[in-house]
């Protein structure tokens, strides 16, 4: 399973900015960018002036299809929610994949938490496959 961050600083632009690029870097690098678990990820310093907007990284999110999730290094907000998310959906992957190869897994998940933005940000970052229903 092959997973990445993009992670950039939202008190600096061109951090930012670089996102695009960074992405098209990993297109490039790889055979098959739906198999890799990406998330968009902004960091957050509360005591330092924001100079890319909220609405400015979810739209980006939205048009890079990736979820995004901000997090607080000062605090360590969210970052649990981030790993999440990435384990979730490299999950999803795992378990797509030995469908197709016919092998069998009695790994179930449950979750029991009743937070509506991670479970938003799960949902989004699911492992989508072309080749199966799951």
């Amino acid at each position: 399973m092959n997973c990445c961050l993009l992670v950039f600083d939202v008190a600096n632009k061109s951090s930012f900015i670089n996102i695009d690029s960074w992405y098209d870097e990993l297109c490039s690098s790889t055979t098959d960018v739906q198999r890799v678990t990406t998330i968009l990820v902004g960091i957050n310093r509360k005591s330092r002036r924001r100079d890319v907007t909220l609405e400015q990284c979810q739209k980006l999110s939205e048009h890079l299809d990736l979820p995004y999730i901000e997090t607080n290094i000062e605090d360590e907000s969210q970052v649990l929610d981030l790993f999440k998310v990435m384990a979730s959906s490299a999950i999803s992957q795992f378990k797509c994949r030995a469908s197709l190869s016919g092998s069998t897994s009695s790994t179930s998940s449950t979750s029991s938490n009743s937070d509506i933005k991670l479970t938003q940000l799960l949902e989004k970052a699911k492992w989508k496959c072309q080749k199966c229903s799951c």
